[in-house]
């Protein structure tokens, strides 16, 4: 390689790895990502804590969609917008919800902590 050659990295896409919502939104994306832009690692991975600890964030303390895009760490709602947007074709549209964050914010707020609460349900009767 020479030294001009560059190595596109893709856009990283952290997750929790326990979580069946985060799993099936992995899956969505892999579905229809045709240009092979995104990478995926679990929250829970040595990869996600340093990437995490290099942002300056707590990795016991993240329970969301991480994006790791062009040296930018987005989180929740941002991170879904985000994502949405470079998936391209009609996916571009949500990107426009980016103007209503509080309320997005909210609704992905309440989702995972669903989600959360019944993970943890679940757990407690195993």
């Amino acid at each position: 390689m020479g030294s001009t050659d560059q190595v596109t990295i893709p856009s990283v896409v952290l997750f929790d790895g326990v979580c069946n919502l985060c799993n099936g939104w992995v899956k969505f994306i892999i579905s229809r990502d045709n240009k092979r832009q995104f990478g995926f690692a679990a929250l829970q991975s040595e990869y996600a804590r340093k990437q995490l600890t290099q942002f300056g964030n707590d990795p016991s303390r993240i329970y969301s969609i991480i994006l790791i895009h062009q040296n930018t760490l987005l989180h929740k709602s941002d991170a879904v917008l985000e994502i949405f947007f470079l998936l391209g074709g009609f996916w571009k549209l949500f990107y426009v919800f980016k103007i209503l964050p509080t309320f997005l914010e909210i609704g992905y707020m309440m989702l995972s902590h669903i989600t959360a609460m019944e993970f943890l349900a679940s757990r407690s009767l195993a």
